[in-house]
């Protein structure tokens, strides 16, 4: 079995969600996240 593999692929959700949790706590911020924060600043309401 390679390393890439799941042992259960439905876990990868909850892992994913685990690592953003673990990189905003020490302050890390995903490249999408910073664009997402972009673009809401930029709209005027």
């Amino acid at each position: 079995m390679s390393k890439n593999n799941s042992v259960v692929p439905q876990a990868r959700a909850a892992l994913d969600q685990f690592k953003m949790e673990v990189a905003r706590e020490v302050g890390v911020q995903s490249p999408f996240e910073e664009s997402v924060q972009h673009i809401v600043n930029s709209v005027k309401i």
